[in-house]
Formats: C-alpha cells, structure tokens, sequence
C-alpha cells in the first residue's frame, strides 16, 4: 500500500489510501433521506440527542427507518460509553 499520508497517535494509526468513493452513486443518499425522515419523526435536528429510551417502534411506519434510527441511537451511545474509558 502507497499511502501519501499516514499518522500514528498511540496505538492508533490514521491511513489515507487515496481511495475516492463517489457516495452518490452508492445507497448512501437513500439511508441519508431515511434518517431524515426518522429526525422529523423525532421532532429533533440531531439524532445524537435522542435517547435509547425515546426510541418506540410504533411511530414509525417505515421499519427499515426504525431500524436504522435505532442503530445510529444505539451506536452513538456506545460511543459515548466507550469515551468514559479513554
């Protein structure tokens, strides 16, 4: 791998492979129009300030946004957790 930039802080190392994605061609825009559809659902601008506990099926009619509202909640709290750790 020719990498033109690459950082190591720690443990962790920060590769740019210089490979180009085009999002716009992928499903990219579709789970991005659904999880704004789950923010108006939620009446919030960010899904980062939704609580696990604030998230009920049942106001969603679309179970593939609940779905993916759900893991971004999930996810960003796991996060959060793990940021305790560090």
């Amino acid at each position: 791998m020719n990498c033109s930039t690459y950082l190591q802080i720690g443990i962790f190392s920060l590769i740019d492979s210089e490979v180009q994605r085009n999002l716009r061609d992928g499903s990219y825009n579709e789970r991005y129009e659904e999880l704004k559809t789950a923010k108006n659902i939620l009446n919030t601008q960010h899904l980062g300030t939704i609580k696990e506990d604030q998230i009920d099926e049942k106001i969603f009619e679309n179970k593939i946004i609940y779905k993916r509202t759900k893991y971004v909640v999930f996810k960003n709290q796991r996060v959060l957790d793990a940021k305790k750790f560090l």
